[in-house]
């Protein structure tokens, strides 16, 4: 993110400087997100998985990214792949043809009880009033989680919830630990909580400066709806420059 900040004090429009704190402007709204727990103390190897549910609530989500508490390092690589399987996951940790590859992700490792953001290469789709079980893969790194307790299995909010869940050193091959609690932070889009367009940065109806100003704190503090603007999952220029481009158009 560093780099980004250097590219953000620039004036990339002239008389425009990046703004470095609170100004009294609102930021970007947070996508949604809902988050279970970063106090593991076990680990599986690198292509361990790990295995829950999620129900969806009335609203279709868009899952753009995950937060997972690793066992690794701080500074070390990973990738992810997430899986679905329709209705649970129960009873088919062990059968691969059950399980379909939806999306891939990458990241860095912020080290143990720490979240270490994996942005997904494309949203993962989930449909409204429905239940799937989910499966996440891990490599250059293992899953650091915790065992269930009867009173740590279950998280929600008011579009969606998790039930917790199984682990396994080889994904889809080796014997699965249950109850096993995933670490980590479910971070989504949805029709209650989405980003705003390039006009909706501060809370005046109007498309003028403030938005503009409210749009580069945000940036600069690497908030991911300021992170967002263009297809690429890196924080850089581009976002930037996708976001003047909606600015003078007065957003799609």
């Amino acid at each position: 993110m560093s780099s980004t900040r250097t590219i953000v004090g620039l004036a990339l429009i002239p008389g425009f400087v990046a703004l470095g704190g609170p100004l009294g402007i609102q930021s970007a709204p947070q996508p949604c997100q809902l988050e279970t727990s970063f106090d593991g103390h076990k680990s599986t190897p690198s292509g361990g998985a790990a295995y829950f549910g999620i129900t969806v609530e009335s609203q279709p989500i868009e899952i753009t990214a995950l937060d997972l508490n690793l066992s690794t390092d701080a500074g070390v690589p990973f990738q992810i792949e997430v899986y679905t399987t329709p209705d649970t996951w129960r009873g088919k940790e062990l059968d691969p043809s059950q399980w379909t590859l939806r999306t891939t992700g990458a990241g860095t490792s912020a080290g143990r009880g720490q979240a270490s953001s994996a942005p997904l290469v494309g949203a993962l789709a989930l449909d409204a009033d429905t239940s799937f079980g989910l499966a996440i893969v891990v490599t250059g790194g293992g899953h650091w989680y915790h065992n269930g307790n009867g009173s740590n299995e279950f998280y929600s909010n008011s579009d969606l919830s998790i039930t917790m869940g199984s682990m396994s050193f080889i994904a889809f091959s080796s014997t699965p630990f249950r109850p096993r609690v995933w670490n980590g932070t479910v971070q989504y889009t949805s029709a209650t909580c989405a980003c705003p367009c390039a006009c909706d940065f501060d809370p005046d109806p109007a498309c003028d400066i403030f938005d503009f100003l409210a749009f580069q704190t945000a940036f600069v503090a690497g908030e991911p709806c300021a992170c967002d603007i263009d297809p690429d999952p890196a924080c850089d220029i581009f976002d930037f420059l996708a976001f003047q481009n909606q600015f003078v158009a007065g957003c799609p």
